[in-house]
């Protein structure tokens, strides 16, 4: 964290170890909170935090979380904010002293220990002008200390004028150092005035000595005032202003490159006023990037929002659709971040920049856009709708030649493949990422996606191949997978490999090793951040307690399935059948019927295939437990799973149905055509023998030659 904070390397011994950005923003919140009790530890602690209408979402987090922590040590928190402000923090928190105008004795007083010996008429002229407003009482009095005659302005902002007026030569000081902003740095005030050393620190003096600014720490000073920093800014013309936010502009830019790395909207906000919008465009999509990069979600859309207002005042241009693109892909991001891979407004933002790119022949921006929507759409509506989207960005990555987008693109079409139970198709896509993928190409995809796709493609490959009936090369893909993720020490990607073993531990019914798996996922995932994850190693979890008996083991695996359809609902069907397994392992038929109907109308909904077999096969199951079995209907579940797994060339389901068939047809002591069904599937099998399902079906064969050997001649 203390490296990340302060942007320092991780070194050769963590070249990606670095953790989440949403764990990162936490962690600094509780680092923040920490020092403040450990300062209160020690001494009273005063802390004073002004104009909190114009504080920014992440600070108001900090204060919110601090504020309904309600520590027991010796702080006290003084907030000032303007009416309009709404508080975020839950009510009865914080004691709230609404500041009315002062009255007449109480100005009378601020203005005595001001100056003390003021005639009696200005001070009653000044307390019936000033309307109880202290900072207007106080710079009439100002005014009157150089001229109690002096005729006194009707208005708080035309006093400020007159005050900004009498600083003489400083004046112009005032202004530039407006400019910067209510709080400005001495270093980069020195850069842009015209005045020399001497001249300026003269002036600096003057205006400290008139109230106007003080100095905040060593190397920044601050107006008393944002009304004062206002009126300042305001006495320059329109060209003044505009050239003075051109100089500064250049200025940050060739001598501050550190904070225009840290604050990006600062160099964007200087250059938009400086009438350069479209390189402030620039800046303030930086500024978006940089923010979402911290978790700062809000901020990062408020930059998008001011760069694309900002867009919309230039004339159409190729740049223009450009930076629009870039400007709509990063808000996309930003809503996955916040809303989850099911986001309809990102699926907007992707869409409008893929067309954008489109009509300007931009196959770079394309690629991009269209990334972000096949993840939207994959992950929203029906998966065989993102097939398209999935071919084109293979079509692109082709052209390009470009490795990485050829392993995006491989592992798009693998992933859709899988999920719509095209087996074979998928696996030659997982197999030809991963072939191309170099240790080189590691930081540019955690980079540019966040993942490591290799991981990602081989995580889903070890599920293709025990669905075609490879349980030992599943279990090795799934392990090398994992041996990747550790080598290159992503925390994310660890927990997408983790993840996806603990899955197929489960389809190898091994609960052990499942739970194992779970619990690692959940651990990784809970360390850094990671919402998806979470809510997977939970849910796997669950079923590892429900396959002990243990039926609390239902209740996260529900969690699972109301998050998933609420924020990613292309996988909902999946998380129905890890609950309406738990359910049928538990001894309940009836909740296993309910749970496994509602998956296979997701799966006709969504498209999704891959597991509609096993779906099929339950309910058969389940048909023939119910009070009043429904062997006709069960016999009918079984059959149409056979057809559906032979037609996806998913062995491991098939074996299950021919099993679940068998069994019943030899209950109904139709034991030839049962053993011969069976044994045509078990004979495919060259691995996996010692699995829980290769074992069941040597047994139930075991019981069917029995049973013919026992049939009179």
């Amino acid at each position: 964290l203390l490296a990340q904070l302060l942007s320092l390397p991780l070194g050769a011994r963590y070249p990606d170890a670095g953790i989440s950005s949403h764990k990162q923003k936490e962690l600094t919140i509780t680092v923040v909170l920490a020092i403040l009790q450990e300062l209160a530890a020690r001494q009273p602690v005063l802390l004073a935090v002004e104009d909190l209408h114009w504080v920014d979402p992440s600070t108001l987090e900090l204060l919110t979380r601090f504020i309904e922590q309600a520590p027991d040590s010796r702080i006290l928190a003084v907030l000032t904010a303007r009416p309009d402000f709404a508080p975020t923090w839950k009510e009865g928190l914080a004691t709230t002293l609404e500041l009315g105008p002062l009255g007449e004795n109480a100005l009378k007083d601020l203005i005595v220990s001001l100056r003390h010996d003021i005639p009696q008429a200005t001070l009653r002229r000044i307390v019936e002008r000033a309307d109880g407003v202290p900072l207007f009482a106080e710079e009439m009095v100002k005014i009157a200390a150089t001229d109690d005659q002096a005729c006194i302005p009707a208005t708080l902002h035309d006093l400020l004028a007159v005050r900004m007026d009498s600083m003489g030569k400083a004046k112009a000081t005032a202004q530039l150092a407006a400019t910067l902003g209510r709080e400005f740095d001495l270093q980069v005030l020195r850069k842009v005035s015209p005045n020399d050393a001497t001249t300026l620190t003269s002036a600096l003096s003057v205006l400290e000595d008139a109230g106007l600014i003080r100095m905040s720490g060593t190397s920044a000073c601050l107006f008393k005032h944002a009304l004062i920093q206002e009126a300042a800014y305001e006495s320059q013309t329109y060209s003044a202003r505009r050239l003075a936010h051109q100089r500064i502009a250049h200025v940050l830019l060739a001598d501050f490159p550190d904070g225009v790395l840290t604050r990006p909207e600062s160099v964007a906000r200087h250059l938009a006023a400086g009438g350069e919008v479209q390189r402030s465009i620039d800046y303030w999509l930086k500024a978006a990037q940089r923010a979402a990069l911290g978790s700062a979600h809000a901020e990062a859309v408020g930059h998008c929002n001011t760069g694309l207002q900002l867009l919309a005042t230039l004339p159409p241009s190729t740049e223009r659709d450009h930076l629009e693109c870039a400007l709509r892909i990063s808000l996309g991001a930003t809503r996955i971040a916040t809303q989850g891979y099911g986001s309809v407004d990102a699926g907007i933002e992707y869409t409008r920049a893929a067309d954008l790119a489109d009509a300007s022949g931009n196959s770079a921006d394309l690629f991009t856009a269209l990334w972000g929507k096949w993840l939207v759409s994959s992950s929203l509506t029906r998966l065989a709708d993102s097939l398209p989207l999935a071919e084109k960005l293979m079509q692109l990555a082709e052209q390009s030649q470009d490795r990485l987008l050829q392993q995006q693109a491989h592992y798009a079409m693998g992933n859709i493949l899988l999920w719509t139970g095209r087996l074979r198709q998928a696996r030659g896509h997982q197999e030809r990422g991963m072939a191309i993928y170099q240790p080189s190409h590691h930081a540019a995809m955690v980079r540019e996606l966040g993942e490591n796709i290799c991981v990602s493609a081989g995580a889903q490959l070890s599920w293709v191949l025990w669905l075609q009936g490879l349980p030992d090369q599943a279990l090795a893909m799934g392990e090398r997978t994992l041996d990747l993720a550790r080598e290159v020490n992503h925390p994310y990607s660890r927990c997408y490999a983790t993840s996806h073993l603990a899955n197929l531990h489960r389809w190898l019914r091994q609960p052990d090793a499942a739970h194992h798996w779970a619990q690692e996922t959940l651990n990784q995932a809970q360390q850094n951040g990671f919402p998806l994850w979470v809510l997977s190693g939970a849910s796997f979890l669950g079923w590892a307690q429900a396959m002990r008996g243990d039926t609390g083991g239902i209740a996260p695996l529900q969690v699972g399935v109301e998050s998933v359809r609420a924020a990613m609902s292309s996988v909902e069907a999946f998380f129905l059948a890890l609950l309406g397994d738990a359910h049928w392992h538990l001894g309940q038929p009836t909740q296993t019927l309910t749970v496994v109907s509602q998956a296979l109308a997701v799966m006709q909904t969504k498209d999704d295939r891959f597991l509609e077999s096993e779906a099929l096969r339950l309910k058969g199951e389940c048909l023939l437990a119910l009070a009043v079995p429904d062997a006709r209907a069960a016999e009918a579940c079984f059959s149409q799973a056979l057809t559906i797994s032979r037609q996806q060339g998913a062995k491991s389901l098939e074996l299950r149905a021919a099993t679940s068939q068998a069994r019943l047809w030899h209950q109904q002591g139709k034991t030839a055509a049962a053993r011969q069904l069976l044994d045509g599937v078990y004979g495919w099998f060259t691995q996996g023998l010692d699995t829980p399902d290769l074992k069941d079906a040597r047994r139930l064969l075991d019981d069917l030659a029995t049973a013919r050997d026992a049939m009179p001649a």
